[in-house]
């Protein structure tokens, strides 16, 4: 198997969430060496014709003949979850499925909709040996996720920390509650959190008021980066489990979080995924309060990360990852 390209949908949309996607698309087109295509906005009206009229079938099979001889397009794939639609794409594709969110009884439609592709990544660990556990009948390989090597930490990185603890993005409510508790028994504690103000994220420091908007990935990054501590949970769990389908796989800010030598309140499962990136090298999950004051207490205390962050993040670079897509095409070609 050989790559003629990545396909890309960065023309089409400024989600904030696609930045990461952008950056790993960005690194792997120079590591491959293969160029960036630009993405067709899905044609809907066309999937939904193909659908109604029952050629989808039809469709697939005049496809594969006439790209029988093509190279391969990496598409990154945001999303899956019960009942999704087919990806039609008029290349021929690899996608990379980030966030499968598909529920046992809606595997067979799973398998229905990306039974054309030759070779399915998934990201999570947990999802792809649950699928292999369900005997998919498709060809799929682990791919995780990655953090872009421009974000490569050495002993030798320091960074100013304004802020004791930052709580960015995605809440969960029991690191809330934690926090609230805290915040009772130690009250001139300050911290960071974002707010949504006329439709805009900014973030706000609960002693002082407003800090900033930081909405561009740089400031973003600067702004963890300020952050002695942050807290982060994966999606999935403490109420977000009917949303995922029960997976809770990690997502690239805890690879963020480290890279920023920030101490980190977390909360995750204990599952295939969590064990993979072994996040309990990097910090316990939190699953008690006492747990939650004790570690933030200490976290506070240190003059610095560990040592260990550099070499965790060795192997979680997108560097790695573009090694490990060459050798799942060698296996493919075997």
């Amino acid at each position: 198997m050989k790559f003629k390209g990545i396909l890309s949908y960065r023309k089409h949309s400024s989600w904030p969430s696609f930045d990461l996607v952008y950056e790993w698309e960005d690194y792997l087109s120079q590591a491959l060496h293969i160029p960036i295509k630009h993405k067709s906005a899905d044609n809907y009206r066309l999937i939904s014709i193909l659908i109604k009229y029952k050629l989808l079938p039809l469709y697939r099979t005049t496809k594969k003949w006439l790209l029988k001889y093509q190279g391969y397009y990496l598409y990154f794939i945001l999303g899956v979850s019960d009942g999704a639609a087919p990806i039609i794409s008029r290349r021929k594709i690899i996608p990379v499925i980030v966030d499968f969110f598909v529920s046992p009884p809606y595997f067979s439609q799973f398998y229905e909709n990306y039974k054309e592709y030759d070779l399915v990544l998934i990201s999570d660990y947990d999802a792809y040996n649950q699928l292999k556990k369900a005997k998919t009948p498709l060809n799929i390989a682990h791919f995780p996720l990655s953090l872009s090597d421009v974000y490569r930490l050495t002993p030798a990185t320091r960074f100013e920390k304004k802020y004791k603890l930052l709580v960015a993005g995605r809440e969960n409510p029991l690191l809330v509650n934690y926090l609230n508790l805290y915040l009772s028994k130690y009250p001139d504690f300050e911290y960071v959190y974002r707010k949504m103000e006329d439709g805009k994220f900014f973030y706000v420091s609960n002693k002082t008021g407003l800090i900033g908007e930081f909405g561009t990935r740089n400031e973003f990054i600067q702004l963890i980066r300020a952050s002695k501590c942050a807290v982060y949970s994966t999606p999935g769990i403490d109420g977000d489990e009917v949303r995922t389908k029960g997976f809770a796989p990690l997502t690239p800010r805890f690879l963020e979080f480290v890279a920023a030598k920030c101490f980190i309140l977390a909360r995750y499962l204990d599952n295939d995924d969590a064990r993979y990136f072994d996040l309990k090298a990097i910090t316990p999950s939190i699953e008690s309060y006492e747990a939650f004051e004790n570690t933030l207490n200490e976290y506070l205390k240190q003059p610095d990360t560990p040592s260990e962050y550099v070499s965790y993040l060795q192997k979680h670079y997108t560097s790695e990852r573009a090694t490990l897509l060459k050798n799942i095409l060698n296996n493919q070609s075997r």
